[in-house]
């Protein structure tokens, strides 16, 4: 549930996000491995954590140093 005012807008289900990777992860360890699209995340908002769907826009992976558009599809909608 979200407490707020009428004018800030309502839940969304989907966000449109610009996803970027530091440079400094090394691919040889599990946080370096190039992110999936479809990949399930957690998002920490505020003080909330939602479950999303990563769906990365133009491309499959995203490797360390790299940015791409993507999509996160929640499973329950979250406010901005």
């Amino acid at each position: 549930d979200v407490v707020t005012l009428a004018g800030f807008g309502a839940c969304s289900a989907v966000w449109n996000v610009l996803i970027r990777r530091s440079p400094r992860l090394r691919s040889d360890t599990p946080a370096g491995r190039n992110l999936r699209s479809d990949l399930e995340v957690q998002v920490h908002h505020g003080s909330a954590c939602h479950r999303a769907r990563l769906i990365l826009l133009g491309q499959r992976e995203l490797a360390a140093g790299g940015r791409c558009p993507a999509q996160l599809r929640f499973a329950v909608p979250a406010f901005a």
